[in-house]
């Protein structure tokens, strides 16, 4: 028991250290009579990382997020882990800062964060500071809200606890139509963690605080990042012969997923025997196939399945299998399934159409005599 106490310690302290070896910390300073605030990026590292390359960009939102990069710097000094972001920086527009730290065996730790600073007022006589937000890290599924009040030597309001209320909402935003939104409680601390998000989403988060009448609600938009794509969906796949005995002419179609997750960048097709092994994999090129997406190949083995996975810029996803069968017998199942429906229609005919063509005369013979009967008793 002891041991297996030892075990779970060790996996629990070693989980929380690789998801918390890099962490981001964004603080900002403003003066209504500058036209650039101050931003100051302080990082701290769990490990030790020979190399620390840190890059800030500013990112526009239209159909898509797109980021103009304006600086990176680079640091060999693991003792550095601050730096101070100015010039290019400006007020009302949302920058990206990605931390990457480099360790001797050449593995990457990423970090991100978003961020927007408000510009200050330039009246002197109010009674607060303006809130502004930090959205990092950010994951496809989760994103943390940091507020902080922008420090420009005013007060913030508090209950008279000396705590802030603030609540937390947030709604996703792709596309021309919104959509309903969700939000907390009432919350004391000046962090929360959003959790359930789709992958490669536009959210709107807003933070609002409860204290203040006026000017109490900051919003701002982020995009989730992508995630592995769901399985693509199959259609059908068959082989010929190329060379009798030796080679094979396969092919496999499919549509894209349902549930994309991203950009799709690429698909794998893998063709397998029957017990499950690869006998040859191949990328094709082109993923904006649409509605069907077609891959042809020639095998020196008649595979059993044809396999098909979708990847986008964080890895590939699912794979969708679907059997393989002759050129011959699928050709000779599609005149059959078109031979059944003949037969079937013409069963109908054969047992309905006596009864349908007897109603139909009959209706006629019928409206005919109430034709003549109304023009036998119209008085001349």
């Amino acid at each position: 028991m002891t041991l297996l106490f030892i075990i779970l310690s060790t996996l629990l302290w070693s989980r929380s250290s690789f998801t918390e070896s890099l962490s981001l910390t964004v603080s900002a300073t403003a003066d209504a009579s500058s036209s650039h605030p101050r931003i100051n990026l302080s990082w701290a590292a769990v490990q030790t990382f020979v190399e620390v390359t840190v890059a800030w960009q500013q990112c526009t939102y239209s159909d898509q997020m797109t980021c103009r990069e304006l600086g990176r710097q680079k640091f060999l000094d693991p003792n550095s882990s601050s730096l101070q972001l100015t010039g290019e920086v400006k007020f009302d527009s949302q920058f990206r800062v990605e931390v990457k730290g480099f360790d001797a065996c050449g593995h990457i730790t990423t970090t991100e964060s978003y961020f927007t600073v408000p510009r200050p007022s330039k009246d002197l006589n109010t009674n607060h500071d303006p809130l502004y937000l930090v959205f990092g890290p950010v994951s496809a599924t989760n994103i943390t809200v940091v507020w902080q009040r922008l420090s420009t030597g005013h007060h913030q309001s508090t209950d008279g606890q000396g705590h802030a209320s603030f609540k937390v909402s947030w709604r996703r935003v792709d596309g021309a139509v919104g959509h309903p939104g969700h939000e907390t409680a009432a919350l004391v601390s000046s962090r929360h963690l959003v959790r359930g998000l789709r992958p490669a989403t536009r959210y709107e988060i807003c933070v609002t605080d409860q204290r203040r009448t006026e000017h109490s609600t900051r919003c701002d938009v982020v995009h989730t990042l992508e995630a592995a794509p769901g399985p693509p969906t199959p259609g059908d796949s068959w082989c010929r012969t190329e060379a009798p005995g030796t080679h094979w002419r396969c092919d496999v179609t499919w549509a894209p997923p349902e549930h994309p997750n991203g950009k799709v960048i690429g698909y794998s097709v893998t063709w397998q025997d029957e017990e499950g092994y690869s006998l040859q994999e191949q990328r094709p090129a082109g993923a904006l196939c649409r509605p069907w997406c077609r891959h042809s190949a020639v095998l020196t083995f008649r595979p059993h399945a044809g396999c098909v996975a979708a990847a986008t810029s964080s890895g590939e996803g699912w794979h969708a299998c679907v059997l393989v069968h002759d050129a011959q017998s699928r050709v000779l199942a599609m005149f059959e399934r078109k031979l059944l429906y003949a037969a079937a229609a013409t069963l109908l005919l054969y047992i309905l159409g006596p009864r349908l063509l007897g109603a139909a005369l009959a209706c006629c013979i019928r409206g005919l005599a109430r034709h003549v009967d109304r023009e036998k008793n119209h008085l001349v």
